[in-house]
C-alpha cells in the first residue's frame, strides 16, 4: 500500500521493449498480476502472464448508455480508458465465511476464519480508481472500526497506476480533482507513449520494484511532454460535477424520480 510518507524519487523512462521485465520483476516478489483483459466482448480485470493478454490493438467507446470495443492500429497496451469493473471485487468478497461454530454437547465454540489472500499486483489502475478506493479506505481501514478482512486484502494490493492521456465525453474526473492523473495512493504509475512509459514510484514497495528495471533519466523535456497530454486529457473532458455541496444535494433529491429510472433497469451487478 503506498506510503504518505515516501518522498519519490524522479521520474524514469522505461522502454516500450523492456516493459516484459515489470512482469517478470512482480513475479519474481511473488505477486499474482491482475490486469485489463479482452473477455466476453468487455475490459475486466483478469490475471495475466505477458504483456500479450493485455488489449493491444483495441480502444473503448462509452457513451452515456453505451459500452463498446472497437479494434485501433494503435498497438499500446492500455490505449482502452477503462472496462466496466471497478476494484471492488479485489477488496469484497462477494462470498465468504467469517465464523464456524462447533456444536458440543450444550455449548459450542466459535472460530474466526481469516481471509486467505495472495499478493496480487493490479495493473492499469486508473486515477478514477484510486479515487474510488481511497473513500474506501477511510472507512474501512482508518475509521474507528477497521475492517479486518478489508485490511488483509487491501495490504496485499499491489497498484500499478496508468495516466490517462484520453477522456471519453463521460469522464469528469477533472472537476474533482482526481484525475486524469494519479496523484496518491499508487506504488507505481505509468504514462504511456509509443515508445517508452514515464515510470514513477508512489511507494517503498513500487521503489523497489523500479530498482529491477533497466530504466534510465528522464529529461526535464520528456517529463513536460506526458504532462502536457494529460492536461490536454483534462481539458478536453467535457462533463463537471460541482466539489461542494454533493451530499447536501443528494438528500434533497431523495425522493426524485429519477431514482426510480435508474432502479428499473438496474441489474443489481454491485459495480456503483
Amino acid at each position: 500500500m503506498a506510503s504518505d510518507s515516501f518522498q519519490p524519487p524522479s521520474p524514469q523512462l522505461l522502454r516500450r521493449e523492456d516493459f516484459p521485465q515489470l512482469l517478470h520483476a512482480l513475479k519474481q516478489l511473488g505477486y499474482q498480476i491482475v490486469g485489463p483483459v479482452l473477455s466476453q466482448g468487455a475490459i475486466q480485470w483478469k490475471p495475466i502472464t505477458t504483456p500479450e493478454d493485455l488489449p493491444i490493438g483495441w480502444k473503448d467507446q462509452q457513451e452515456p448508455g453505451s459500452y463498446r470495443l472497437e479494434p485501433d492500429p494503435n498497438t499500446r497496451y492500455f490505449n482502452i480508458i477503462h472496462g466496466p469493473e471497478s476494484l471492488k471485487p479485489l477488496t469484497f468478497a462477494p462470498r465468504e465465511t467469517l465464523l464456524v461454530l462447533d456444536h458440543q454437547d450444550r455449548t459450542f465454540s466459535a472460530k474466526e476464519i481469516q481471509p486467505d489472500t495472495t499478493p496480487t499486483a493490479v495493473l492499469g489502475v486508473r486515477a478514477c480508481d484510486l479515487a474510488g478506493l481511497d473513500i474506501q479506505d477511510r472507512i474501512f481501514l482508518h475509521g474507528t472500526y477497521p475492517d479486518p478482512y478489508y485490511q488483509q486484502r487491501r495490504e496485499n494490493l499491489l497498484l500499478i497506476a496508468v495516466n490517462c492521456t484520453r477522456a471519453h465525453s463521460t469522464c469528469f474526473c477533472a472537476s474533482m480533482e482526481t484525475g486524469p492523473k494519479a496523484q496518491h495512493g499508487f506504488d507505481v504509475s505509468l504514462t504511456e507513449a509509443d515508445e517508452d512509459f514515464l515510470i514513477e514510484a508512489g511507494s517503498a514497495k513500487g521503489f523497489k520494484i523500479l530498482q529491477q528495471l533497466p530504466c534510465s533519466i528522464a529529461t526535464e523535456e520528456r517529463i513536460q511532454q506526458d504532462e502536457d497530454r494529460i492536461a490536454a486529457c483534462a481539458a478536453g473532458q467535457t462533463r463537471s460535477l460541482p466539489k461542494t455541496g454533493l451530499p447536501d444535494a443528494l438528500y434533497e433529491a431523495h425522493e426524485h424520480p429519477r431514482w426510480d429510472q435508474v432502479a428499473a433497469r438496474c441489474l443489481s451487478c454491485t459495480n456503483c
